[in-house]
Formats: structure tokens, C-alpha cells, sequence
């Protein structure tokens, strides 16, 4: 069964006015296609591979690559449609030395992966829609078995993000039915013996509630867990930031939900005890205290709005955002710098292996630059940063 919301099958478009305020000036895209033509100094694109699970899905969405994500040297794809009901989805992997395409565990009973976390050294892929009635524990698929294996133990209408605060406990965000109640709402479980047993740690259930009420992010940030529902309702609005110290919750701005309200956990990256969310025609970051806006590489459509940040992802030594006007890098998630001015015009998710870009597109294939990282030299970063808050003078310089 499946509650659909907002999707990201096409980059979020902003207002004029929006974008001429946050970008100077805007690249053109580069045209879709299996080798693309690049400006000088730019790269250009080939296939590595057309990944076959995805481009089996049967609807426009579940055929996008929406999310790419690093671990062990070999490339996690995202995907599938819960809009659609579609599923079971297989999780799929490329390893980018040969292009080989592999699938680390079939039928994995969801209807879409949207993002794999690496947690604690093991990998953790949540089960956005279960394919099971909404009271019947699933969760996510994980290799921490040291195989890949679907392990059913939380009750969760959704799942859309885990990860551990010490390195001893597990969190599951997402929605379930409230504890002794028979309303679903944004709900964040937590287990300390190893996911054999969960228990809701964190809920949010607001007086206009809709039903679809999620936590689309867990995050750990210095040593503490933040969550922040999106709700969706006649308007999409935002409660609360929640945290979490080790022994009691704190409640504290709404101001994040202001600027970032994502509906897919691949949105969001954290790098470096830093929430990196890239949304719109800006890319936000939050390190617990404070909020900062930087512009996302962003082009102007033919209709007078913009596309900004469609993707983010992060290694060990940049955080990452794909945009509509090319791809930007930054190494403390405060100060950026243009890498690339032109993209793919079908490109919806990115990452960083083997010293080069990686792109998910449309279509179903995965692309390889020609020019490594390396041989990219960046642009001075487009803007200065825009402070929210009280500021700071530097960052900290969130997986995919």
C-alpha cells in the first residue's frame, strides 16, 4: 500500500525573482545523450552502463536513477516509484572499474529505495513503502551480516533514513502508527540490541494532521540525533527541529523546515558533523545551531524560472551538489566552488568514484566523465554565503 507525496521526478523550478537574487548567471544545459559534447574546459559524458532493474520499472519515475551513493569502491543506485505501487525493487550496484552492473539482493520488498546509508560500516538501504500491510514489521535491507538480507523487525508505514548516534544503537526514521493509537504520523524508532527490538523514540503528530505527517531525515550531529517532520496537508509546513542528547529531547527552530523541506532522504547528506540539504535554487546547511544558505548551480528555463540543486552527495573530502546550471563542490560546507557549468539535461543524481563524476539520469543509464577530478579546475565559487542566524565566520568542512 502506498502514500504518495511530492516527488522529485523533475528539479524544482523557482521563481524568477528567487533565482536572480541567488545567482549571478545562469550556464545552459548540455543536451541529453549517451556522449555529450562539453564546452572547453568542461567534461563531457559517456555511458558507463543502462541499468537494466531500472529501466524494467514500469513508469516514467521508477525509471529515473535518483540516487547514487559510494561504498567499497562500488556505486549503490537509487530508485523505483512509490507513487506507483510498484515493487519489489532490486538493489543494484556498478562497480566503476569495469562498469559492471550486479544485483546485491533481489526483490527487496518496497516499492522504491531512495537511499543507501553507510552505518557504522555497514550499509543500510530503508524500504521507502514496504510492500506489507502498514501494522507488519519490515524496514530496511542491510549487509551487516556481512551478506545482503531484508530484516523485518520495525513496524513503520514508511522508512526513509537510519543511522546511529554512538555506534551502539540504531534509529529508522519515517511513519508508523503511533504507539497505543490508531493514527499514523511522523515517527523515529530506535533499537540498542542490534535491531531486534525497536521502540518509538520520537513522534510528531500535529493537531491538523493529515496522515502523512514523515520524517524524511535522521541525522547525527556532534555527538547528538536532530529530526524535523514535513507535513503535508493543504500546505507542505515543517515541525519542529528534535533533539536528542543521550537522555532527553530538546525541541528547537522551525527555521530549517523555512528553507528545506525535503521529501526524499537523498536530499540530504551529512559531511562533516554538518547537514548539507540541497533544495531549490539554494543549498542549506546546519550544523546544529546554525543555518547557512549558499546559491546551487542553478540555469534559467525557457519559461523564466530556474532549476536549481537536484542532488547532493559526499566523500571523504567534499560535499557535492548537482544543479541545473552544472556541479559545485565544497570542502566545509559553507564555502563553494563551481566545478562544472554544463550537465546533462537528464542527469537527477550524482557521486564521485575512481577519480571521476557519475551521473544517474532519466534514462535509466549511469554516465562517466571524461575528465577527472583532478583535471576540473574550479571556478571562483559564485556568491558569498548567505548567513541565517547569528553566523559564523567558517564552517565544519551530510550518504549516500
Amino acid at each position: 500500500m502506498s502514500r504518495s507525496r511530492a516527488r522529485r521526478a523533475a528539479p524544482l523550478i523557482a521563481t524568477p525573482a528567487l533565482a536572480a537574487a541567488l545567482v549571478a548567471a545562469a550556464a545552459a544545459a548540455v543536451p541529453a545523450g549517451a556522449a555529450v559534447e562539453a564546452p572547453a574546459g568542461e567534461p563531457g559524458y559517456s555511458t558507463v552502463a543502462t541499468v537494466a532493474p531500472v529501466a524494467a520499472q514500469r513508469s516514467a519515475q521508477g525509471r529515473i536513477i535518483d540516487d547514487l551513493s559510494v561504498h567499497d569502491g562500488l556505486i549503490h543506485l537509487g530508485y523505483g516509484d512509490y507513487g506507483d505501487n510498484t515493487g519489489p525493487i532490486d538493489l543494484v550496484t556498478l562497480d566503476p572499474a569495469t562498469g559492471e552492473v550486479a544485483v546485491a539482493l533481489a526483490g527487496v520488498p518496497t516499492e522504491e529505495i531512495q537511499v543507501v546509508r553507510d552505518v557504522g560500516g555497514s550499509r543500510f538501504a530503508p524500504m521507502a513503502d514496504p510492500r506489507a500491510s502498514w501494522r507488519t514489521p519490515s524496514g530496511f535491507a542491510t549487509d551487516a551480516s556481512g551478506r545482503w538480507e531484508n530484516a523485518a523487525a520495525v513496524p513503520v508505514v514508511h522508512a526513509y533514513d537510519v543511522t546511529t548516534m554512538d555506534g551502539s544503537d540504531l534509529w529508522v526514521a519515517g511513519s508508523a502508527y503511533l504507539d497505543g493509537t490508531d493514527r499514523v504520523g511522523a515517527v523515529a524508532y530506535r533499537s540498542v540490541d542490534g535491531g531486534t527490538t525497536w521502540e518509538q523514540a520520537v513522534t510528531d503528530l500535529p493537531a491538523t494532521a493529515s496522515g502523512y505527517e514523515r520524517y524524511y531525515w535522521v541525522a547525527e550531529l556532534g555527538g547528538k540525533i536532530y529530526v524535523q517532520a514535513r507535513h503535508y496537508g493543504t500546505t507542505s509546513s515543517s515541525g519542529p527541529v528534535r533533539v536528542f542528547d543521550g537522555r532527553r529531547w530538546t525541541t528547537g527552530s522551525t527555521r530549517l523546515g523555512n528553507v528545506c523541506l525535503p521529501s526524499d532522504a537523498s536530499d540530504i547528506e551529512v559531511f562533516a558533523d554538518t547537514l548539507v540539504c540541497g533544495r531549490g535554487t539554494v543549498v542549506t546547511t546546519f550544523d546544529g545551531r546554525t543555518l547557512h544558505q549558499s546559491p546551487a548551480p542553478t540555469r534559467q528555463t525557457t519559461t523564466g524560472g530556474s532549476i536549481g540543486a537536484i542532488d547532493v552527495f559526499s566523500d571523504d573530502q567534499h560535499v557535492w551538489v548537482l544543479g541545473g546550471g552544472g556541479i559545485a563542490r565544497s570542502a566545509d560546507g559553507v564555502t563553494w566552488q563551481q566545478v562544472t557549468t554544463s550537465v546533462p539535461e537528464d542527469a537527477r543524481s550524482i557521486a564521485v568514484a575512481d577519480g571521476h563524476i557519475y551521473l544517474g539520469t532519466t534514462t535509466s543509464t549511469v554516465l562517466r566523465s571524461d575528465l577527472t577530478v583532478a583535471e576540473l579546475a574550479p571556478a571562483p565559487a559564485a556568491a558569498e554565503p548567505v548567513v541565517s542566524g547569528k553566523g559564523k565566520g567558517g564552517g565544519k568542512g551530510p550518504g549516500k
